[in-house]
C-alpha cells in the first residue's frame, strides 16, 4: 500500500512540471530553417486544434506568429526598397494570411501601396516637367511627395521644379540707390518731369520714347515704395518701361505699336499629350487672342511666338486642357442559353402510290404473247412503311466573359460569333466566265460600347447590342440565299464604379407539330393511331447580359488654383493684375518727399516713425517633432505647417540644435515668391540676414553665436499671404564658405510650408 501511494504521487509531481516543448517545437524550427513560416504557423495551429487547452502550446504559436510577422514584414520592406513592390505586396499577403489579425503587416501594406501610388505619380510629374508644365509637375510630385515623404527622386525633382519656377519668375529689379519710402505730391505736372524727378530721387536713368506726350498730371502718394510710385505714373498715363540696364529704364506708349517695338518675342513648341493640336492652336487663339500659332498634325504639337509673359499663360492654358484622359475597363457577361426539344412518333406509310400502265400498240393487241409482255410490264408502287420512334432534348449554353479597356468617349467593340460570305452576285466576263462575287458578314454576338466618365465617377454608357444567328435557306442548292436572324438592343444608362446592370429577356421562342395520317383510316378512333405519325419541334433560345464599369483612372481636372488664373485687362493680356503693385508694402524709412507744381521737385530727407509690430500673425498648425539637447545637428521651423488668409501675415520660428562645431555658414530659405512674401527677420542672437522677395530667397548668415548642443532659437520670420496657394519653406545650406568649418555629422533640414487660404 505504501508502494502505490509513492507511485501515485509520483506521477501527480510530473503531471504538474511544465512539459517539454522541444519534441512539439522540432518540426516547426524545420520548417523555419527551411524559410516556411506560414508552414510553422499551421503547424501550430493544428496541433492547437488537437489540444487547445495546451498553454504550451500556446506560447509556442505566439512567439512563431511573432518572428513570422518580423520575417514577413522585413522581407517586404527589403523588397520595397529595390523598388519590387509586387513581390513586397505579395510577402505581406502570405504574412496575413499567417496572421491575419496583425496591425503590422496590415499597416505596411497600406504603406507599400502608398509607396507604389507614389511612384505612378512620380512618373506623371516628370512627364509633365518634360512637357515644360512647371505648374503641373509640382503639383504632381508634392502629391507623390505626401504618399512617399522619404521619396528621394521625388525629393530632387521637387527641389529643381522649385528652382527653375523661381527662375522663371524671377525678374531683376531695377538698381536703386536707396529703398527709402516716397511721398509724391504733383500738382499739374508734367508727365516726364515727375518721372525724371523720381528718377534722380533713387539714381535711376528715364530715357523717353519718342512717342511719349507729355501730359500734365496731378498725383498725391504717400509713404509708397519706388515701384508703387513709378507703376502709379505709368498706368495712369497708358505707359510702360522696359529695363536696359542695372539702373536705366525707357518709356514707351503701352500701344500694340509701342510693345512691338520693345518687346522681346520667343518661339516655343507646346507638345501635347492628349488633347489635338488643331483644337488647342484654336483655343489658345480664341482665349488669348494670340495670333501666331501654327500647328504640326505629324507631331501633335503647336509653334507659338510671343513675349515671355504671353507664353507663360498658353502653357498654363495648355496645362489645364491637356489632361490625362480618362480609362475604364468594360466587364461583359453573356450567357446564351439554347433548348432544343423534338419528337418522330408513329407509322408512316408515305403519301403516294405510282402506277405505270402497260404500253400497249395496236399491233400487239392481234398477239397473245405481245399482249402478256406488255402486262407484265406495268408495275403499280406500293409506299415504304416506316415506325418512328425518335426523342430528343438538348440543352446547349454559350459563356463568353470578355473585358475591354478603353478611353473616355471612346467606341469599345466586342464581336463574338463568326464572318460568313454571303453570296452577292454573279458577274459573267467577257470570256463567258461566271464569276460569283461574296460579301463577308458578322454573325453572332456583336456589342458596341462607349463610356463617358463623370467627374463624380459615375459611368454613363451608350450601349448597342445585336445577336444574329443564319437561318435556313431560302433558295436553291445551286442559288443559295440564307436568311439571317437579328436581336437588338439600344440604350443609354448611368451606372456607379463597379455597379452591374443586368439585360435580359431577349428570347426567341419557337414550335412546330406536323401531323401526317391515311385518309379515312387515320381518323378510325384507337385504331387510327397505326395510320398516323406525328412530328414536333420546339426551339427557346434566351439571352442574358451583365455590364460592369470598373474605372481605371479618373477625369483629370485641374485644382480650383490651377483651373483660374489673372489674364491682364481687358485690352490686354497679362500675368500680372493691373493694380496688384499696390498691393504691395511700402518702402522703408526715412521717407523721401517730392512735391511738384509745374516745374521743379524738391526731394526731401525726413524720417518717419518705425511702424508698429505685425499684428494678426495668422495661425499655425501641426507642430514639427521636438529638438532636444545632444541629438543631431537640426535646422527646423517650429511648426511643419502654418496657415494664412490673403494680406495677413504669420510668424514661423527656427530653432537649431547639435552646432557643436559650427563656425560660419549661410543658410537659406526658399519660399514661392507668387504666394507669399518676407516682411521681417528677427534674431535673438543678432545674426546676419538678407531678404530677396523677388527671387523667394532669405539667406541667414550663421556663426558661433548658435554653436551648442543646446536647443535655442536663431530667428523669427513673418510672411504675408498674397493669393491662395501652398508654399514650402525649404532649407539649403553652404556650409563650406570657410575651408574651417567641418559641416555636422548628419546634418537634417526640416522643411514647413504655408497655406494660403
Amino acid at each position: 500500500m505504501k508502494r502505490l501511494a509513492l507511485a501515485l504521487m509520483a506521477v501527480f509531481v510530473a503531471a504538474c512540471e511544465p512539459s517539454d516543448l522541444r519534441p512539439v517545437a522540432a518540426p516547426a524550427e524545420q520548417l523555419i530553417a527551411r524559410g516556411d513560416y506560414l508552414g510553422a504557423v499551421q503547424y501550430y495551429r493544428q496541433a492547437l486544434q488537437t489540444n487547445p487547452d495546451d498553454a504550451d502550446l500556446r506560447r509556442g504559436y505566439l512567439a512563431v506568429a511573432e518572428r513570422s510577422v518580423g520575417y514577413f514584414a522585413g522581407e517586404a520592406r527589403r523588397r520595397a526598397d529595390l523598388g519590387d513592390f509586387g513581390t513586397a505586396e505579395q510577402l505581406v499577403g502570405q504574412g496575413l494570411v499567417a496572421v491575419p489579425d496583425s496591425v503590422v503587416l496590415a499597416e505596411l501594406r497600406e504603406e507599400i501601396r502608398d509607396r507604389r501610388r507614389a511612384r505612378q505619380v512620380y512618373n506623371e510629374a516628370f512627364a509633365a516637367a518634360r512637357l515644360g508644365r512647371t505648374g503641373q509637375a509640382l503639383g504632381k510630385v508634392e502629391e507623390a511627395l505626401s504618399l512617399d515623404p522619404n521619396y528621394a527622386d521625388a525629393l530632387r525633382l521637387f527641389a529643381r521644379l522649385n528652382e527653375e519656377a523661381a527662375l522663371d519668375q524671377t525678374v531683376e529689379p531695377i538698381r536703386l540707390r536707396t529703398g527709402a519710402a516716397v511721398t509724391v505730391n504733383f500738382r499739374n505736372a508734367g508727365f516726364k518731369e515727375a518721372l525724371l524727378a523720381l528718377g534722380q530721387a533713387y539714381g535711376v536713368n528715364m530715357i523717353f520714347d519718342s512717342g511719349v506726350e507729355d501730359r500734365q498730371i496731378t498725383l498725391f502718394a504717400e509713404d509708397v515704395s519706388f515701384t508703387q510710385a513709378f507703376e502709379l505714373l505709368l498706368k495712369t498715363n497708358r505707359a510702360f518701361y522696359r529695363r536696359l540696364g542695372k539702373n536705366s529704364v525707357v518709356i514707351a506708349p503701352d500701344t500694340p505699336e509701342g510693345r512691338a517695338a520693345y518687346e522681346d518675342y520667343l518661339v516655343r513648341t507646346f507638345y501635347l499629350e492628349s488633347i489635338n493640336a488643331a483644337v488647342a492652336a484654336d483655343l489658345v487663339s480664341r482665349s488669348l487672342g494670340i495670333a501666331n500659332v501654327t500647328v504640326s498634325e505629324e507631331g501633335n504639337s503647336i509653334t507659338v511666338r510671343e513675349n515671355r509673359e504671353r507664353l507663360s499663360l498658353v502653357a498654363q492654358l495648355l496645362a489645364n486642357n491637356d489632361r490625362t484622359p480618362a480609362e475604364v475597363v468594360i466587364e461583359v457577361e453573356i450567357l446564351q442559353i439554347d433548348r432544343t426539344k423534338s419528337e418522330q412518333l408513329g407509322l408512316d406509310l408515305g403519301s403516294q402510290i405510282t402506277l405505270t400502265p402497260p404500253s400497249v400498240t395496236l399491233g400487239d393487241l392481234n398477239s397473245s404473247e405481245s399482249r402478256q409482255s406488255a402486262l407484265n410490264a406495268s408495275v403499280l408502287s406500293l409506299p415504304a412503311a416506316t415506325f418512328r420512334f425518335f426523342k430528343q432534348d438538348v440543352d446547349a449554353k454559350t459563356l463568353a466573359s470578355p473585358r475591354i479597356r478603353t478611353l473616355d468617349k471612346q467606341d469599345a467593340l466586342i464581336h463574338i460569333g463568326d464572318r460568313v460570305p454571303l453570296r452577292s452576285s454573279t458577274i459573267q466576263d467577257a470570256t463567258g466566265q461566271t464569276r460569283t462575287t461574296f460579301e463577308y458578314r458578322d454573325v453572332g454576338i456583336k456589342l458596341n460600347v462607349t463610356p463617358e466618365i463623370k467627374l463624380d465617377r459615375s459611368v454613363v454608357v451608350d450601349l448597342e447590342l445585336e445577336i444574329s444567328s443564319l437561318g435556313q435557306n431560302l433558295g436553291t442548292a445551286d442559288e443559295p440565299a440564307f436568311a439571317i436572324g437579328t436581336r437588338n438592343v439600344g440604350t443609354r444608362m448611368a451606372l456607379d464604379d463597379g455597379e452591374t446592370a443586368v439585360i435580359g429577356g431577349l428570347i426567341r421562342d419557337e414550335e412546330r407539330d406536323t401531323r401526317q395520317a391515311v385518309p379515312g383510316l387515320g381518323d378510325i378512333p384507337a385504331a387510327g393511331r397505326i395510320f398516323r405519325s406525328r412530328d414536333g419541334q420546339g426551339l427557346r433560345t434566351d439571352i442574358l447580359l451583365t455590364l460592369t464599369p470598373r474605372i481605371i483612372r479618373a477625369k483629370d481636372v485641374p485644382s480650383t488654383a490651377e483651373a483660374q488664373f489673372f489674364s491682364g485687362s481687358g485690352d490686354r493680356v497679362s500675368l500680372q493684375r493691373t493694380r496688384d503693385f499696390l498691393a504691395r508694402g511700402g518702402g522703408d524709412a526715412p521717407t523721401i518727399r517730392l512735391d511738384l507744381s509745374g516745374s521743379g521737385a524738391s526731394p526731401l530727407a525726413g524720417v518717419t516713425a518705425p511702424s508698429a509690430p505685425l499684428a494678426g500673425l495668422g495661425r499655425s498648425t501641426s507642430p514639427n517633432a521636438p529638438l532636444t539637447a545632444g541629438s543631431d545637428a537640426v535646422l527646423a521651423f517650429a511648426r511643419s505647417s502654418y496657415e494664412v488668409a490673403p494680406e495677413e501675415t504669420v510668424g514661423t520660428t527656427i530653432t537649431a540644435a547639435g552646432f557643436d562645431d559650427l563656425v560660419s555658414g549661410t543658410a537659406t530659405i526658399r519660399f514661392r515668391a507668387d504666394l507669399v512674401e518676407a516682411v521681417s527677420v528677427s534674431t535673438p542672437s543678432n545674426l546676419p540676414f538678407e531678404i530677396d522677395n523677388s527671387r523667394g530667397e532669405i539667406k541667414l548668415t550663421l556663426n558661433s553665436g548658435i554653436a551648442g548642443a543646446a536647443v535655442r532659437e536663431i530667428a523669427m520670420v513673418s510672411f504675408r499671404g498674397l493669393k491662395p496657394g501652398l508654399s514650402y519653406l525649404i532649407f539649403s545650406s553652404d556650409f563650406g564658405s570657410n575651408p574651417n568649418v567641418k559641416v555636422p555629422d548628419g546634418l537634417e533640414l526640416r522643411s514647413s510650408r504655408i497655406a494660403v487660404k
